[in-house]
């Protein structure tokens, strides 16, 4: 019997490093009865194929290495540490998305659609078009409760977040253990956002401060005038980080938009307005905004099958045009 995880572990490189010295591994193998002195590789039924992302700038324009694995067609994300290089600018997530998306050859695929959630609808959309303008068979734009063109609730107070990014831009140890335990339990307890620790809600938190909010009207100009994209815009009337009127000016930008309202949270409704908009994507709609009045800020988990519709219809409207 073999137990890997008590005396090795994976390093960036994906290669197996001991955790323990030669006597400890013996000490180990010795008291648990068990064989751990060689790596675990056969243990695992997955293999990784290792892929180097191009590397992409980071603060100061200081290049920031990635790893990402993949197993088939199955992508999994490796844990990282916190690099501080990082500027958590929108730019910047942008073009990590890129990297990845060109690391794994995916230029050459046909009906991509660019999703994203919340903070992500700024990166969804911007990569729809970018990689729409490189000539790329992008035919739609997905977004999920997306946080509109001005600073909603779950951005404020800002004085209070502003504080706090700074604080974890310190990546001071002292301070540290006092901060992540604090911003893992507001995360938890108060925001309702599950975070496995600390360092993660320190890394959330940060970004806040650098959506570019107004900015993306430019962006949306051009989509607008791109006519091989399609915008499916879906959110929230219980939203807690998002108001209802910031996304429904969010959707008005967008111009000619078609409306649709799910006014409660019923399998009957549910069901007309994903027909409704489904018929509105065959007849040519190019611009679909649907509103749930009895959701909040998860609409992909509770209403998963009419987004899946939605964009299934994205795909066959498309290829009957190729």
């Amino acid at each position: 019997m073999r137990r890997p995880h008590c005396c090795w572990q994976l390093d960036p490189q994906l290669d197996w490093q001991p955790l323990l010295d030669p006597q400890e591994l013996l000490h180990c193998c010795m008291q648990e009865g068990i064989h751990c002195d060689e790596p675990p590789q056969q243990e695992f039924e997955l293999e990784f194929q290792r892929f180097r992302s191009p590397k992409i700038a980071g603060a100061n324009g200081n290049p920031v290495d990635s790893w990402i694995s993949q197993e088939n067609e199955t992508i999994s994300s490796l844990e990282a540490e916190y690099d501080a290089r990082l500027s958590w600018e929108n730019k910047e997530r942008n073009e990590y998305v890129a990297a990845v998306f060109d690391s794994l050859h995916l230029s050459a695929s046909r009906n991509i659609v660019f999703l994203g959630h919340s903070r992500a609808c700024e990166n969804a959309l911007k990569l729809a078009q970018s990689h729409s303008e490189r000539g790329e068979d992008v035919i739609s734009a997905t977004l999920i409760n997306s946080p509109g063109l001005r600073v909603h609730r779950g951005s404020r107070p800002r004085w209070i977040i502003a504080i706090m990014a700074y604080l974890a831009r310190l990546q001071n140890s002292w301070l540290d253990y006092f901060l992540h335990p604090f911003l893992k339990f507001v995360y938890n307890k108060f925001i309702g956002l599950r975070v496995s620790d600390g360092k993660v809600a320190a890394a959330i938190i940060q970004p806040i401060m650098t959506m570019e909010y107004e900015k993306n009207k430019e962006v949306i100009k051009s989509v607008r005038e791109n006519e091989k994209l399609i915008v499916l815009h879906a959110w929230g009337g219980k939203d807690f980080l998002i108001e209802p009127q910031i996304s429904i000016d969010y959707a008005s930008e967008f111009g000619n938009v078609d409306r649709l309202q799910c006014h409660k949270r019923d399998e009957k409704e549910s069901e007309e307005v994903k027909n409704a908009a489904v018929d509105l994507i065959q007849n040519g709609s190019r611009m679909i905004s649907i509103g749930f009045n009895e959701e909040g800020h998860y609409i992909q988990k509770f209403q998963a099958d009419l987004l899946v519709s939605a964009i299934d219809a994205i795909v066959q409207r498309a290829e009957r045009h190729t």
